[in-house]
């Protein structure tokens, strides 16, 4: 353990919308204090009674005891000598601050324990009626082979002078792809062009 403490120490400011701000520290010196404010959504507003993440990357140590800023102030102090490796210069140190409130969707044992510890937060899938994708309600999944010949759309054809089709635009799901024909002079069908989007 080094002789003399190594302080970070700062002040957390957050905004009335949720996120997540992360702050990494290289050890610079040989002792002392070094200060590093976070901003959670860029705000003014100190961030009291925040409990923050906070981690020895080089050595991949969790710091083990909750860092909580001031109820009153924002504020927020630790010695990196409570490291059981405690600390040394060059080593990178990271805090991560969180206003993000974990939902109900979210598992108490999850295997990525470092997210839960900064309370990230699951997106949840839904269709257009509010319904979750589940096993009860799947993803809905539409397969192509590349056949839009074949595939429910809406269709329009232009045609020559002959009344043969030279064109046809087929929409599906909002987009619109686009085969050309082309004929012989004697009248057969000559070329015909693969679907491309337009």
């Amino acid at each position: 353990m080094p002789d003399f403490s190594f302080n970070i120490a700062g002040t957390v400011y957050e905004s009335i919308a949720k996120g997540r701000a992360e702050r990494r520290i290289v050890i610079a010196g040989a002792g002392g204090m070094t200060g590093q404010d976070i901003y959670i959504n860029g705000s003014t507003s100190t961030s009291k009674g925040l409990t923050l993440f906070v981690k020895n990357l080089t050595t991949g140590e969790l710091y083990p005891q909750p860092v909580i800023t001031s109820s009153t102030t924002g504020k927020y102090i630790f010695d990196c000598n409570n490291f059981v490796t405690a600390w040394a210069v060059g080593q990178e140190i990271q805090i991560i601050a969180s206003n993000v409130v974990d939902t109900l969707h979210s598992p108490p044992d999850d295997d990525q324990k470092e997210h839960s510890l900064i309370g990230a937060r699951r997106r949840i899938l839904v269709d257009r009626d509010g319904n979750e994708i589940g096993s009860d309600n799947p993803l809905p999944v539409f397969i192509n082979d590349g056949r839009l010949d074949f595939v429910n759309g809406s269709n329009i054809f232009t045609t020559n002078a002959m009344g043969q089709v030279t064109q046809m635009d087929k929409t599906v799901e909002g987009v619109t792809y686009r085969k050309t024909m082309t004929y012989t002079s004697q009248g057969f069908p000559a070329t015909e062009s693969a679907w491309l989007e337009v």
